[in-house]
């Protein structure tokens, strides 16, 4: 039987548990939605399944699937709105705490790079700061750092706006503040100086360039001045090559502009010039110093010539006034070597002696004279006077043609006469009688003819261009006087003369110089002249030979050594040739310069004249100086040659030894120079001719032949050996005694 009472309990036993067990799912239920809010309808759907299992009165205690899904619906509306919400307070809270970070951070920045900006962010504001936050913040900061940046260099950019300058731009960069942001200002504002620049650049350049085209081209300092205030305009702006550009355009505008002014001036003193050539040479324009004066004036009246160099064209100038007077001066020495040529043929013509009338009656004259131990009163007075006149007047014609083959001139009527009375005298002297008085005869020779005209040489009783050339050939030729010519019978003596003869005629006549166009040039040369012809005079010799000569003469005649009378006699006729040579020279030298400076060719320039004249003044006192010394020469050999006169003849010595060697060599080099000239004229002396021109030669001066010995019935006595010196000038030639044609032998 079914126990319903157990049943009920039973029952009500087991509601209680099926109450309680869907109480503990309804509050499972509950708890699992409190603790997952947002769990889904199926995970709600299944959790509510795993808490009923099968039991359909479990799970209907539990809300329905719709109910779940319309409690997910709410949720999930809620939950976004709280998200919504609690999204715009992080937002806003992030957005706060952004703003603050970039405020932060663009203070940073101010000093420091963005990284470290950056990393002190984060170390300041944390997980306050996402990550995601950080690209804005820094965006943000950079603005707010750099508008901030901007501002407070803004005096320094308004500097470099005003003066844009490299050095201002540089500022921009501040020391201790954000390199790059300096570095960003300073590429902002890059722009603006390069603007700067090229404008600086065009307006420095077109200054320059004025201030080039406006200077004064004599004033350097103003150009620099000018140059150096331009660029100090545009300091920092210009490069050092920009302004070595314009320096060297500059330059070149200064060039070019003195170069025009030159090429002007040029002109002006071209035209200046040639008015002033064109007068050279006239009245007023015949010296330097005219030319130079009337150059200088003209320049001086054109301002824009103050500064020219007028060298070159005064020495054009004077150039053209050397070439004018050149053509007068080869004008006027033309006509001086016609005259020089007429001279001279008139002085070497005719020099030999010729029997006119006048010179035989001349020589008769002076032997009549030389007559005096004749009896005039006589019955045959005419006939004994007239046989010795003829004899002697033979001898001396004789002589006087042989002397006359030296180079003196003895077609010269008073110096034949001179020559024919000195001659005769030393004859005389020579005889220690008169012509007709007691002794032997002494026979008239060359020597008393060479002692006469020694005689006229010292005295001055020449014509002054034969004493002259006469002197000069015996001082040239090492002799001291016409005795020695004739002792060594040196026939090429007359070549010399007449050279010298030459020279003198030149020195007298050939007064204007080829080539010395000025005075000043005349004078200059006569001084170099004359101080060179000095210079071959030695006083101190001529002092020691005046000495020795005084020392001799003391002694008395009888222990008079004529050796060395003679030796001292030689030596004073070739210091008396040499200081008469001299003192002609320096007084020709005188003569000359006195004459130019007469000449109309010179006598414009006063001044030069007046130096001149003192010159040649100087050059007189230097000339009488050798005058006067050699007058004391003269009257020394006149005191040794009277001292000779009376001296004993015990040691007087035979010279023909001594002497023979340089006779023989002399005849030699006369046959050379006859066999040369002939040779010249395509011709050959044959040996004949040879022969007799040495004969000729050998016999002309009978003194200097060795003699030999000649026996006849009666006596012995010396002859000429003609023979033995034509051998001896034969072998001159490297010929022998077997060369000499047999008739001479």
């Amino acid at each position: 039987m079914i126990n319903f009472g157990a049943f009920q309990q039973g029952y009500n036993e087991n509601e209680k548990i099926l109450a309680s067990k869907r109480k503990e799912n309804a509050a499972l239920y509950a708890d699992f939605i409190q603790s997952n809010p947002g769990a889904s309808a199926d995970e709600r759907e299944k959790f509510a399944q795993s808490l009923a299992g099968n039991n359909k009165s479990f799970r209907a205690i539990l809300p329905t699937r719709s109910m779940m899904e319309s409690n997910v619906a709410e949720y999930n509306r809620k939950r976004n709105i709280e998200l919504e919400n609690a999204a715009r307070k992080r937002k806003l809270e992030d957005l706060k705490v952004a703003k603050d970070a970039s405020t932060y951070m663009a203070d940073l920045l101010q000093t420091t790079d963005a990284k470290t900006a950056s990393e002190m962010v984060q170390a300041q504001y944390g997980s306050l700061l996402s990550e995601d936050s950080l690209p804005a913040v820094a965006a943000q900061a950079d603005r707010l750092g750099w508008a901030q940046y901007q501002q407070d260099a803004a005096p320094l950019i308004q500097n470099f706006q005003n003066n844009p300058t490299q050095a201002n731009l540089d500022s921009l960069k501040r020391d201790g503040f954000n390199s790059a942001w300096g570095d960003r200002l300073i590429q902002q504002y890059t722009p603006v100086l390069d603007r700067a620049k090229v404008a600086a650049d065009a307006a420095a350049n077109a200054a320059i360039m004025d201030i080039a085209k406006n200077a004064d081209l004599d004033d350097e300092n103003f150009f620099k001045t000018q140059r150096d205030a331009e660029f100090a305009k545009y300091d920092g702006l210009l490069t050092k090559e920009q302004k070595m550009k314009m320096e060297a355009n500059a330059q070149q505008v200064l060039k070019d502009r003195r170069a025009a002014r030159e090429l002007s001036n040029k002109g002006k003193l071209a035209i200046i010039t040639d008015d002033i050539m064109s007068k050279v040479g006239t009245e007023g324009y015949q010296t330097d110093a005219e030319i130079a004066d009337k150059l200088r004036l003209a320049v001086e009246a054109d301002p824009d010539l103050k500064d020219i160099n007028t060298t070159n064209a005064l020495t054009a100038l004077q150039k053209d006034l050397i070439d004018k007077r050149e053509v007068k001066l080869d004008e006027i020495n033309q006509a001086e070597e016609t005259t020089i040529r007429e001279k001279t043929a008139e002085a070497l013509t005719n020099r030999t002696y010729e029997d006119t009338n006048a010179n035989l009656e001349a020589i008769e004259n002076i032997v009549k004279q030389q007559l005096d131990g004749v009896d005039l009163e006589g019955k045959n007075v005419t006939t004994d006077v007239n046989l010795k006149v003829a004899k002697i007047s033979g001898q001396v014609i004789q002589n006087l043609s042989t002397f006359g083959a030296y180079g003196v001139n003895v077609n010269d009527q008073a110096t034949v006469s001179t020559l024919t009375r000195y001659a005769l005298e030393f004859k005389k002297r020579e005889q220690g009688a008169e012509i007709e008085g007691a002794g032997v005869e002494v026979e008239l020779d060359q020597r008393h003819f060479a002692q006469a005209f020694d005689e006229m040489l010292r005295s001055g009783q020449l014509d002054p261009i034969e004493q002259m050339a006469i002197a000069k050939a015996l001082e040239a030729k090492g002799y001291g006087g016409m005795v020695d010519v004739i002792t060594l019978g040196d026939r090429s003596f007359s070549a010399k003369v007449q050279e010298e003869i030459k020279g003198m005629i030149r020195q007298q006549n050939d007064i204007f110089g080829k080539t010395q166009s000025t005075l000043e040039s005349v004078g200059d040369a006569a001084e170099t002249a004359s101080t060179e012809l000095l210079s071959q005079v030695n006083n101190t010799e001529i002092e020691d030979m005046l000495k020795a000569g005084q020392e001799l003469l003391a002694a008395t005649v009888s222990k008079q050594n004529i050796l060395d009378l003679q030796a001292t006699g030689d030596q004073a006729k070739q210091q008396l040739n040499k200081l008469m040579i001299t003192a002609n020279d320096i007084r020709a030298e005188a003569a000359r310069l006195d004459k130019l400076a007469s000449s109309e060719f010179y006598n414009q320039d006063r001044n030069a004249v007046d130096i001149a004249r003192k010159k040649a003044a100087e050059l007189v006192k230097k000339a009488e100086s050798l005058e006067q010394m050699a007058e004391g020469v003269s009257d020394m050999m006149l005191d040794i040659r009277g001292r000779m006169t009376v001296a004993p003849s015990g040691n007087s010595p035979d010279r023909n030894a001594e002497i023979l060697p340089q006779v023989v060599a002399n005849y030699a080099a006369s046959i050379q120079v006859a066999m040369d000239q002939a040779s010249e004229a395509g011709t050959d002396l044959t040996p004949d001719q040879m022969a007799e021109m040495i004969f000729r030669l050998v016999k002309s001066n009978e003194d200097l032949v060795p003699t030999k010995q000649e026996r006849n019935r009666r006596f012995t006595k010396d002859v000429p050996d003609y023979l033995s010196m034509m051998e001896m000038i034969y072998a001159e030639f490297g010929m022998t005694i077997d060369d000499i044609p047999d008739k001479y032998k």
